[in-house]
């Protein structure tokens, strides 16, 4: 529980200035919108400081998503490319954001740090974006080599009544 809040819908571009200490992906979000339709969600380079203008941030991904009318949880499949600082908002979103109390930074130790809103006075407002699923390219283990040989598969079948006998007549296979 952070504290109060509304749904938010505006010319405002809320966002969530975060620190990226390593690449990853932001799979999917938690929002709760206020009525059913596309929402366009942003992913920019450097923190949005002043949500009242319109960014001049560099976008790096920006995808449109339809929602439903209420809470849900949101993919998004956007990759941070790497360490760095960055904003992810919007602006006429109509999503919910929380006005009183805020706490940053929110961490994900070696990941990344929440540290601020693009909303500069009051420091507490959280924008949108709650329980963020992300995963880290660390994860995958070591690359392997595979090798595929094409078989030359051949069967053979006889029907009788109801009964399939199948004969295998595949050259290269081993099973």
């Amino acid at each position: 529980a952070v504290g109060a809040g509304s749904y938010h819908n505006s010319g405002f571009t809320g966002a969530i200035n975060f620190t990226a200490y390593n690449d990853f992906e932001i799979l999917s979000v938690w929002v709760d919108a206020d009525g059913a339709g596309a929402r366009t969600i942003t992913l920019w380079d450097g923190y949005v400081l002043n949500g009242g203008g319109a960014p001049t941030n560099t976008v790096l991904e920006s995808k449109t998503i339809n929602l439903v009318d209420g809470s849900q949880r949101v993919l998004l499949n956007i990759a941070v490319p790497g360490p760095g600082d960055y904003s992810l908002g919007g602006s006429n979103v109509d999503l919910f954001r929380n006005n009183t109390g805020v706490s940053y930074p929110y961490t994900v130790p070696d990941v990344l740090s929440m540290n601020s809103s693009s909303a500069s006075v009051p420091a507490d407002y959280y924008y949108y974006f709650y329980d963020w699923n992300i995963r880290l390219d660390s994860c995958a283990g070591a690359l392997s080599t595979v090798t595929a040989e094409i078989v030359d598969a051949s069967f053979a079948s006889v029907v009788s009544g109801g009964t399939a006998a199948f004969t295998d007549n595949s050259t290269g296979a081993t099973s």
